[in-house]
């Protein structure tokens, strides 16, 4: 069975939400703090997955709603 965040290929009635919005000023910095982080080789791309697979169903519809990028649901959920 497919975990919450296996969203590929499921049948939806829903339309691709592909408008461009304003980050919030936590997405910004979050995302500043991946990319430092990344750079220096202290986090890579399974770490980020991994922190995203962690997360409980509830958490993560609750962060989808509150933020647009798999990255920053990761790490918003993961520094509270």
């Amino acid at each position: 069975m497919p975990a919450v965040h296996d969203r590929g290929g499921l049948p939806t009635d829903e339309p691709i939400d592909r408008s461009d919005h304003q980050w919030e000023d936590w997405e910004h910095v979050t995302n500043a703090l991946v990319g430092v982080l990344r750079r220096r080789n202290l986090i890579n791309v399974d770490e980020l997955r991994r922190g995203i697979e962690a997360m409980a169903p509830e958490e993560y519809e609750s962060s989808r709603r509150a933020s647009s990028s798999a990255t920053t649901r990761s790490w918003r959920w993961r520094v509270r």
